[in-house]
């Protein structure tokens, strides 16, 4: 997955913690991510099969700016799902920066 110009971070989650992180990230950005939106993300990893993919973009403002958000999901293990975060550096780096604190 190459999404020119934009960077990117991922991890491994937990089916339970998925949903209080992309809250906690929403949290941080203006508009262009909120609820309806982390609704939308979760139903499209809940109905991922196991070795199954998907992928959906945002368009969030974030520190002024609007932005390209995409999150990209494989389904490793049936409730343990790879998110691939692809968005520009100020963001990703806030998505780090939550990751690390694990603070949500």
């Amino acid at each position: 997955m190459v999404f020119e110009g934009l960077k990117e971070t991922s991890t491994n989650f937990d089916l339970d913690i998925i949903e209080p992180f992309l809250e906690c990230i929403s949290g941080h950005i203006s508009l262009g991510f909120g609820k309806e939106d982390i609704k939308q993300t979760i139903e499209m990893i809940t109905s991922l099969e196991v070795k199954g993919g998907g992928e959906l973009e945002f368009k969030p403002v974030f520190q002024g700016q609007e932005m390209r958000l995409v999150i990209s999901v494989y389904m490793d293990d049936y409730d343990s799902p790879d998110v691939f975060f692809f968005s520009s550096p100020a963001l990703i780096e806030l998505i780090e920066g939550v990751m690390d604190a694990k603070d949500f």
